[in-house]
């Protein structure tokens, strides 16, 4: 969830660190930005989404478990993350609610496109 006034590329970054542990994250492009219905989510509310390409330029375990210490609900809760990467493009598991809407120009942008076909 983005903070009054934090421009989308400041709140993408801050997020992706939060919810991971990882530190050494670099924004590489915006891939896209969506509006999403929440409803069938439970959740009255039209999200605003912003899909970005980051790297992270540091060493990091296949499989790691996060705590996010500052969740958008101010619960104060603690909220674990199973974290793993996934590869590209044939490696990602489904995903809910429309998160993999813009993995075609992630996959595009990567020069992957003609690992789709094999």
């Amino acid at each position: 969830t983005m903070r009054d006034d934090e421009p989308p590329p400041v709140a993408v970054l801050r997020e992706a660190r939060e919810e991971t542990g990882l530190t050494a994250l670099t924004l590489v492009t915006l891939l896209g930005r969506q509006e999403f219905d929440a409803r069938p989510f439970g959740r009255d509310e039209i999200h605003d989404r912003w899909f970005f390409h980051l790297t992270c330029d540091e060493e990091t375990r296949d499989r790691w478990r996060h705590g996010e210490h500052d969740p958008s609900d101010r619960s104060g809760d603690v909220i674990p993350f199973d974290l793993f990467w996934a590869d590209l493009p044939h490696g990602v598991p489904p995903l809910i609610a429309d998160h993999a809407r813009f993995l075609p120009v992630l996959v595009h942008a990567l020069g992957l496109d003609d690992a789709e076909s094999e």
